[in-house]
């Protein structure tokens, strides 16, 4: 069943297919068509250099112009550097003849305070990092500030996904190279998991050795020594931790 919503934007493409067929020469594609036309508090557009996300959004400010009749400065463009937000305004200019200030965040953070106050503030001469560690330094002192802290490095400093999200075993290998996971001590581990239980061991300071050989030599012809995921000395236990599949079963070694 094809849904209002969808009838909706096709008709919204076909009016004004004329337009998206030609933004700085060239005719856009259907999915350049669909972030434009498409009317959401929030349009998340993810794609490579190269492949025209400028372009998009030129033609979304035409769009924009043409179809709701907005006036210049209606329109909020921003960027992240002033070499590409000056690129941008002169591209919008050039497409709509219309001027239309793209700027930084930084410079709109600036505005927004010249605004308000009514004068441009000074821009602060600080050593960023020097700053940021001293505040570090000074918040990490107090018991509320470090609670959150822990929080943040044992359970959002990293991306986690899980490894059932991955086609390939290659493709689960990439991310957990792409995004470091490692331990607080500098261990590589081979999951997200692992890394949770080698840092909660850490920071409650339980000692553990990370893959330590069996003290039993148990190696096979077809299977190398053993090695339990962890090894609590201290207390003389050891911990393994193994993954399920998308069947809730412990794959084959």
């Amino acid at each position: 069943m094809i849904s209002a919503k969808n009838t909706t934007r096709s008709r919204e493409k076909k009016r004004y297919d004329a337009l998206f067929a030609n933004i700085e020469g060239r005719s856009l594609d259907n999915q350049q068509r669909e972030c434009i036309i498409k009317d959401e508090i929030n349009n998340l557009v993810i794609a490579g250099a190269g492949s025209g996300k400028t372009t998009t959004i030129v033609g979304k400010v035409k769009y924009l112009l043409d179809r709701y009749s907005y006036q210049p400065n209606e329109l909020l463009v921003l960027s992240f550097t002033n070499a590409s937000a000056a690129e941008m305004s002169e591209r919008i200019k050039k497409e709509t003849g219309k001027d239309i200030d793209a700027m930084t965040f930084h410079k709109l953070g600036k505005e927004i305070i010249a605004q308000v106050e009514g004068k441009q503030p000074t821009v602060t001469n600080i050593d960023l990092t020097q700053f940021v560690e001293e505040q570090f330094s000074a918040l990490s002192k107090e018991q509320k500030y470090r609670d959150i802290m822990l929080t943040y490095f044992l359970s959002y400093y990293k991306l986690f996904h899980s490894p059932m999200e991955f086609v390939t075993e290659g493709e689960y290998c990439d991310y957990l190279q792409d995004n470091q996971i490692v331990t607080f001590k500098g261990e590589k581990v081979k999951s997200f998991e692992e890394m949770e239980i080698a840092n909660y061991l850490y920071i409650n300071k339980i000692d553990y050795a990370y893959e330590r050989p069996y003290k039993l030599d148990v190696a096979t012809k077809t299977h190398s020594q053993y090695k339990p995921d962890f090894y609590l000395p201290d207390y003389g236990i050891y911990l393994e931790h193994f993954g399920i599949d998308r069947n809730f079963e412990r794959p084959l070694e």
